[in-house]
């Protein structure tokens, strides 16, 4: 046998074991496109004999997916090249009922002139691999879904943005149409707080599917209501035609049928183990329809929801008991102020924002003058209104005991170094003194003041300190006079500031805002006003805001003020001078008497017991005449029992009873014995 002969068997020897064994179909075709010869694979595939399948094209042989097979095949006949890898969806007499995915192969047979004289397939009926390779794209797909539920479930503490953003994540993903029903407060009715469809859906003008809120009302018989009263989800596979007629109201929750509504799952939501409302997912211009696998994945959404509510739920409680606890503490009502005309405005920090430690006080102190302060306790919750109270409290404590402003700061970083907790706390004290005019500040911390003069606001050159809870108690304190129209303006960061903006340039826009326009009493209202429209945002942090203008003294009211050298004659001058005051002052004569009492015990005390020139100062006010004999002795005057035979030692006693209140003040430069006498 020559060789040639011998190659040739054996080359036809490796294509029929080729043809015969490859785990794949092979067909081959004649011109015509008819079948020739199939492999045993083919043949599976087909589901037909082949003596059934001989003489046949596919296009006679397979009545499903014949006509795509027989295009291919006149295409590559026509053009002489292959088409490789071609994928073609359909069944086969073998599976009648069942779709298949074929990935196709059409090779030419070209003769040695080039002609084509038939063609072969190979074909690969990959269904498996393609029904669990889109298993697994859809399981992952859903697993994303479900990771970003839960993301947006710990982003946000605000029922309405949390379940409005759970439910447009799941549009179009999930579902066409996402809607969230809550049971209103009396557990009444339900309230539509989310709705979402899909960008291809137009809006229908009907209002259950325009993304409204408000009350919604669905009939007895509903998906929605079944699954508010019964606990359990509801899948409508196929809408029923009853569901898509429901007609819809103003105030009614069906669904209308001009959206072309193919299927329905509703599943309730729980909160705090009782049912809150209902989830609803539709479909209707996508086509899909829900099986339980989806109901499934509705559960677990669902659950997240649920959670979120939870969450939500939790939040609003614990910053309702922060906002009662910090409003609480903060004054209901400023106080009347002698010689300040005072305003302030508290917001509490808006969206998903905690109550924050704001606070500011107008504390009444000793002949007529004004402890002032505004803070801000570092931290957000219960837990920051609570350090706020307790620091509120005792400023108060301290400001009465007639402390200088750095000495009140001084105390209360002691204090807060003591909490338990590590606490950082910004804060501005001053004290107002009507008679003089005279403000006296010291900050810790604290963004700076600013002060209104001829309707121009500047920032108070006062250093700023360090913040109360370091330990560093090196506060100073410094002197500014306020003329009648001056206003001094006191806030926290929240006012002035915003993300993406430096602080100082939030502080210049209020200076800017605090202009003379602003009505008096309304300057709060309209420096607010000014800087959301310049930001365009509503504040994220709690504001608190203080302004207090200067009134001064009405004519023919001015105050005594009378400097007394360290001698005999100085309790005689003293009765003289308030004697003089009082005839102004219009005072009664047994006023007038008590005060020329009272004026001349406290001045001789000052002769006697320090031997130092004093200074008198006298006013009245708003039914009380108030009197201060100040002294170069920081040494306290002490009230003692004389005996019966003694002389001396009454002067205070008789002060006690001819006031409503005394007390001393130490000075830096020595101490002021003060009274106010009722008028």
């Amino acid at each position: 046998m020559a060789d040639a002969e011998l190659d040739a068997q054996r080359s036809l020897a490796l294509l029929e074991v080729l043809f015969n064994d490859a785990e794949v179909g092979i067909g081959v075709f004649d011109s015509d496109l008819r079948y020739l010869r199939v492999n045993q694979i083919l043949l599976k595939i087909i589901g037909l004999p082949a003596e059934s399948l001989y003489g046949l094209t596919p296009a006679e042989a397979l009545p499903d997916i014949g006509g795509a097979v027989d295009a291919f095949q006149r295409e590559v006949m026509a053009s002489g090249l292959a088409r490789r890898e071609v994928e073609i969806w359909g069944s086969t007499p073998a599976d009648p009922e069942t779709q298949h995915c074929f990935v196709c192969s059409y090779l030419p047979l070209t003769a040695e002139d080039g002609s084509v004289l038939g063609m072969a397939s190979i074909v690969r009926d990959l269904t498996e691999r393609r029904r669990a390779t889109e298993a697994l794209e859809a399981g992952q797909e859903r697993l994303a879904l479900l990771s970003r539920v839960g993301q947006i479930v710990g982003a946000s503490l605000s029922t309405r943005d949390t379940l409005a953003a759970l439910a447009a994540i799941t549009v179009p993903r999930f579902a066409d149409h996402c809607i969230v029903d809550l049971l209103d407060e009396q557990r009444q009715g339900l309230q539509r707080v989310a709705l979402v469809n899909a960008p291809q859906v137009s809006d229908t003008g009907h209002s259950a599917w325009r993304g409204n809120s408000g009350p919604v009302s669905y009939p007895p018989s509903h998906p929605v209501s079944l699954a508010l009263v019964s606990g359990r989800a509801q899948l409508l596979r196929e809408v029923p035609q009853a569901v898509i007629d429901t007609a819809p109201t103003p105030a009614s929750g069906a669904f209308a049928s001009d959206i072309g509504l193919r299927s329905l799952i509703t599943l309730p939501l729980r909160s705090r183990k009782q049912v809150q409302g209902v989830l609803s997912f539709a479909v209707s211009i996508s086509g899909r329809s829900y099986d339980e696998a989806d109901l499934a994945l509705a559960s677990e959404i669902a659950g997240r929801f649920s959670v979120a509510l939870d969450n939500a739920h939790a939040y609003e409680s614990q910053r309702l008991v922060a906002l009662t606890l910090q409003r609480s503490m903060l004054p209901q009502q400023l106080p009347s102020i002698e010689g300040l005309d005072a305003e302030s405005v508290y917001l509490p920090g808006g969206g998903d924002t905690e109550v924050g430690g704001d606070w500011f006080d107008l504390i009444p102190l000793s002949t007529g003058r004004t402890g002032i302060v505004i803070g801000d306790v570092m931290g957000r919750g219960v837990h920051a209104a609570a350090v706020m109270g307790q620091l509120r409290a005792a400023t108060r404590a301290f400001a009465v005991l007639d402390l200088a402003p750095a000495t009140v700061l001084h105390h209360l970083d002691e204090l807060v170094v003591a909490l338990d907790s590590v606490q950082l706390v910004t804060c501005v004290y001053g004290v107002f003194d009507p008679a003089s005019g005279k403000l006296t500040m010291a900050n810790a911390g604290h963004l700076p003041p600013l002060v209104i003069r001829d309707g121009v606001a500047e920032r108070m050159d006062l250093h700023s300190g360090t913040l109360l809870g370091l330990g560093d108690s090196r506060f100073s304190q410094r002197d500014v006079a306020l003329g009648p129209g001056d206003a001094l303006v006191l806030y926290t960061d929240g006012l002035v500031e915003s993300r993406g903006s430096d602080l100082d340039v939030g502080i210049e826009r209020l200076r800017l805002a605090l202009t003379a326009d602003a009505p008096v009493g309304g300057t709060c209202t309209a420096a607010l006003r000014t800087l959301l429209e310049d930001g365009g945002e509503e504040y994220d942090d709690d504001v608190a805001m203080l302004v207090l203008r200067a009134t001064g003294h009405a004519a023919g009211w001015e105050p005594l003020e009378l400097a007394l050298p360290a001698r005999i004659e100085a309790p005689r001058e003293a009765r003289d001078a308030v004697r003089t005051a009082a005839g102004r002052w219009r005072l009664t004569q047994d006023t007038a008497d008590a005060l020329a009492l009272i004026v001349s015990e406290l001045v001789t005390n000052a002769v006697l017991h320090t031997g130092s020139s004093s200074t008198l100062w006298a006013r009245t006010s708003a039914g009380t005449v108030y009197v201060e004999v100040a002294d170069d002795d920081s040494r306290p005057p002490r009230m003692r029992d004389p005996g019966d035979l003694e002389d001396g030692g009454r002067g205070l006693h008789l002060v006690e009873a001819l006031t409503r209140r005394w007390g001393v003040r130490i000075t830096a430069t020595g101490k002021v014995v003060w009274c106010e006498i009722p008028c």
